[in-house]
C-alpha cells in the first residue's frame, strides 16, 4: 500500500512564543541570568558547553550536532555569549 501525504495550508495554525522566534533569551532574575536556548532536533546528550577564553574575554560556547537517522538532514548549534561580571558593590 502506498500513502501520498499532502500538507493541509488551510488548516494550519502557528503561534510560537517569543523565545522560539529567536534562537535564545536570556533571563535576569535575582542576581541570576538563565539561557534559554532553542536547539531544535537536538537532546541535551547532544550539547556540549563550556567556558573559553580569548584574550582578556570569557565566553560561554553552547555547541552540538546530529544527524537525523530518517531524513539525513544535521540539526546543528554554535553560540557563544560574552560573560561580563558586574563586580560593583551591592546596596
Amino acid at each position: 500500500m502506498l500513502f501520498n501525504l499532502d500538507f493541509d495550508k488551510e488548516f494550519y495554525r502557528f503561534t510560537r512564543n517569543l523565545k522560539d522566534m529567536y534562537p535564545y533569551e536570556i533571563v535576569k532574575k535575582d542576581n541570576r541570568a538563565t539561557i534559554i536556548h532553542n536547539v531544535v532536533g537536538l537532546s541535551k546528550d547532544d550539547i556540549k558547553i563550556s567556558l573559553e577564553r580569548e584574550g582578556k574575554i570569557d565566553y560561554l560556547v553552547i555547541s552540538g550536532e546530529k544527524k537525523n537517522e530518517i531524513t539525513d538532514k544535521i540539526y546543528k548549534v554554535d553560540s557563544r555569549f560574552t560573560i561580563n561580571v558586574d563586580e560593583s558593590p551591592r546596596l
